[in-house]
């Protein structure tokens, strides 16, 4: 005999099931569940635990996306669309930061420590960004800046001289407050070029540095002023 019924939604239990998400898919303040949108949101502590800190890693957490590698580019792939070119061709997956979209192929390269939150929105979506987004959207938001003083820094260590350092850093008052966040990273090689001897085959280094400053001049009025630089040296074979 055969039955069906309605099944009980599942919930992810503990610390996510509290987690409150507000995306800007609409270009305005939304819950996921009220956007009439395919879409994926995950915080950045979502991002840290799934160890997703570049955007080559943003697969491990949204369904559909696939994160290509062509040469010392990661290029993404939602729903079987994106393009393998680097060469002055703009993916079908626009990938934008803080509402600025982002071009380059090496741009959109992008570390993901310390950010808000990622929204990966299924495509079409031309109505609402423009061209270059059949696949879709994918937009990495950063925090505002807090105006109480706070930091963190963490230290990584592991196998094949992987070291990395993090920091961050925010305040300054009820009228104007910037933040400061700060990577820096080295991984050694994993194999030995026998021309020269040395053990630098897949070796790699990086630079980020990312700040946001936020002026409230007036009550209705908000000033943003955001900037990033970002430097990485990849060696592949």
């Amino acid at each position: 005999m055969l039955w069906e019924g309605p099944g009980e939604a599942q919930t992810r239990s503990g610390e996510d099931s509290a987690e409150t998400i507000v995306v800007t898919a609409q270009r305005r303040p939304e819950r996921p569940e009220d956007v009439p949108i395919s879409l994926t949101a995950l915080t950045g502590e979502q991002l840290e635990r799934m160890q997703a800190t570049d955007m080559g890693g943003l697969g491990k957490g949204v369904p559909s996306l696939n994160m290509m590698r062509t040469g010392a580019f990661t290029q993404p792939y939602l729903r079987g669309i994106g393009k393998r070119s680097t060469l002055g061709v703009e993916n079908g997956v626009a990938t934008y930061v803080d509402g600025v979209y982002l071009a380059s192929s090496i741009s959109a390269l992008l570390d993901l420590r310390g950010i808000d939150r990622i929204e990966v929105l299924n495509g079409p979506q031309g109505t609402l960004f423009g061209r270059n987004a059949t696949g879709g959207v994918i937009h990495v938001v950063t925090g505002d800046p807090s105006p109480e003083l706070s930091g963190e820094a963490y230290l990584h260590a592991g196998t094949y001289g992987y070291v990395r350092g993090d920091a961050y850093l925010t305040g300054g008052n009820g009228r104007i407050a910037g933040n400061f966040a700060l990577s820096l990273s080295r991984n050694g090689g994993y194999g030995t070029n026998v021309y020269t001897g040395k053990k630098d085959q897949g070796e790699d280094h990086s630079l980020v540095a990312r700040s946001k400053w936020v002026w409230r001049p007036a009550e209705s009025l908000k000033l943003t002023l955001a900037g990033a630089y970002q430097d990485i040296d990849h060696d592949f074979s």
